[in-house]
């Protein structure tokens, strides 16, 4: 038995009409692999997405977006009473002698 999805969220065992479809499309959630003509830094011209990766994966260079970054959350030290009413201090005496933050 054939399922089909009516929207996002909602599947159906009916086959669509011909009115339900909004695209002429075969398959609309498809991106292209073809791109606007780009150069590489080694001179030539790529129009595929998956050649144009594959060149900067050879020369050793990051696509900027393309990976998940790891990254470590900073470690949170919270202030002594202290420490937090010398910065105050110093903050209300640097704006007492005209230094502005720009």
């Amino acid at each position: 038995m054939a399922v089909y999805q009516v929207s996002p969220t909602k599947w159906t065992n009916r086959p669509p009409s011909e009115q339900q479809k909004k695209s002429g499309l075969s398959g609309p959630y498809i991106i292209s692999d073809e791109m606007p003509a780009t150069e590489q830094v080694n001179g030539v011209w790529y129009t595929s997405k998956r050649q144009y990766r594959a060149a900067g994966r050879r020369l050793g260079l990051t696509e900027v977006g393309d990976q998940n970054l790891n990254r470590k959350p900073k470690a949170y030290t919270p202030l002594s009473r202290e420490a937090c009413r010398d910065i105050v201090e110093r903050s209300i005496a640097q704006w007492r002698a005209g230094w502005r933050p720009r």
